[in-house]
């Protein structure tokens, strides 16, 4: 008996994103496989539209048995710079990937990766997050590749990077970089686009750029998150920190967020705004800088129930 029901293959489905996608997949009816290195160390609620399969993107053999059946693919993993060569490794993932999905016949690739234009002089780890979708884009399924800014959700690494900065320090240094332009997005917004690109009319692959309407800098992001909070905070320009040294200062003052602190640190002296309107067709108004802070806030109250 042909079976109808659309299987989707999820990577990154333990990280903050992947995390809010899956119900919103389970929502619309799809069947979900969520992909693992180590199902003993993955926790998915018993559901029985949820699958695990332990796969590994530098395994094409496993990749292969994880998309047999699928219709298509999320994918939602990169490295962290701190990872040996991540780069390298990055582009035998993307490739490996892409390769398997063609092999297994999936009608689509679905990629979230990171805003900049290369002509700003992309920092390493954005530059590598665009070459990952070049790769995927390459391929003979066609691919939505999805560029974004920070993303503004509870639980989110970014989010938490703010705010433990926001709460540790009454004082903060402010450097140049922090006055640099930028769209981010909440989740929830990013989860309806993921959503959307599912069912999207698409003929050959397109690079989406996504952000709330209003351009901010990252130092206002943490003056409205601190207003919202009712933190009295002081911000003093800083011109001489580079944001090399900043990335050291960042993993003293929030351990939490170490392991990304240097790879996010480098990349905020790239501006990373919307310069096209390929969003448009989606047809999603996204929330404004101020309501998705405070929709992260309401979610930190519920425990993170909220994206």
């Amino acid at each position: 008996m042909f079976d109808e029901r659309r299987h989707v293959l999820l990577t990154g489905a333990t990280g903050h994103v992947g995390g809010a996608l899956l119900p919103r997949l389970l929502e619309a009816g799809f069947y979900v496989r969520c992909m693992t290195r180590d199902r003993t160390k993955s926790e998915f609620r018993e559901d029985e539209r949820i699958s695990v399969i332990e796969a590994d993107v530098l395994q094409p053999d496993s990749l292969r048995r994880a998309m047999e059946g699928c219709d298509l693919a999320y994918y939602l993993v990169h490295s962290m710079s701190g990872d040996g060569d991540f780069a390298q490794r990055d582009r035998r993932a993307a490739g490996h990937f892409r390769d398997a999905a063609a092999e297994a016949g999936l009608d689509r690739l679905i990629y979230l990766g990171g805003l900049g234009r290369e002509a700003d002089g992309l920092s390493e780890h954005l530059r590598s997050r665009q070459e990952v979708g070049r790769i995927l884009r390459q391929g003979r399924v066609p691919t939505i590749e999805f560029r974004a800014a920070m993303v503004i959700g509870a639980g989110s690494l970014s989010f938490e990077m703010v705010k433990n900065l926001c709460h540790r320090l009454p004082v903060m240094i402010c450097p140049q970089w922090l006055s640099t332009q930028t769209q981010p997005i909440g989740t929830a917004d990013l989860v309806r686009y993921l959503m959307a690109a599912a069912d999207i009319e698409l003929s050959a692959s397109e690079i989406v750029e996504i952000g709330t309407p209003d351009t901010t800098t990252y130092r206002e992001i943490l003056a409205e998150y601190s207003q919202q909070n009712g933190l009295r905070r002081v911000f003093i320009p800083v011109p001489f920190l580079t944001p090399w040294l900043s990335g050291l200062w960042l993993s003293l003052v929030t351990p939490e967020t170490a392991r990304i602190g240097s790879d996010m640190v480098t990349g905020l002296a790239n501006p990373t705004i919307v310069t096209d309107s390929s969003a448009e067709r989606f047809q999603i108004d996204a929330m404004s800088v101020d309501a998705a802070i405070a929709r992260a806030l309401a979610g930190e109250a519920a425990g993170h129930a909220k994206a």
